[in-house]
């Protein structure tokens, strides 16, 4: 599995895949006010139908209009009428998504909020864990504190998986 890191004065991005990419990815995932600070993070991919289809995806699940569920203190709250193809979810209850739940069928990229040091390093994830996302293709790490992620130590046993994970630190203002 080839590991990419991708770094701009925005974030820091960890790319973790299955296969050599080119992937365009904007830098500024979740700050809609900083789109003019948009960074295009460029990578080997092995064909350009593959870079367009990823990097369409991509943009579209995160700044397109998505219906979304939210996990709160291992509550469901789902935002949106159509089937969810995002998930937004704290680190520290990752496990509700073991218990399933109507809306995580269609998931296609789950979003995982750090709030510190100590729960990174306290998170564990294993492909049975997302076994409820049959459609999972991008798993976003969100760290709420400065950091230059190398890896979220507590994710094993995705090395034959198409799942992509991405990785932002928190940037200095």
């Amino acid at each position: 599995m080839g590991k990419y890191y991708i770094n701009s004065s925005n974030a820091s991005i960890a790319v973790n895949s299955g296969f050599t990419l080119i992937l365009f990815f904007l830098i500024t995932f979740f700050n809609p006010l900083s789109a003019q600070q948009k960074v295009i993070a460029v990578q080997k991919f092995i064909s350009q139908a593959e870079q367009v289809e990823i990097a369409t995806e991509l943009e579209t699940l995160a700044f397109g209009v998505q219906p979304t569920v939210y996990v709160n203190e291992g509550t469901f709250v789902p935002k949106g009428n159509a089937p969810t193809t995002v998930a937004y979810i704290s680190a520290s209850d990752i496990m509700k998504i073991q218990e399933g739940h109507e809306s995580l069928g269609s998931v296609k990229l789950l979003i995982v909020k750090f709030k510190d040091q100590q729960e990174l390093m306290a998170f564990k994830l294993r492909p049975a864990d997302v076994s409820n996302l049959p459609l999972l293709a991008y798993v976003f790490f969100s760290l709420e504190f400065e950091s230059t992620p190398t890896e979220v130590p507590g994710v094993q046993g995705f090395e034959q998986s198409e799942i992509v994970f991405l990785y932002e630190s928190a940037r200095p203002f």
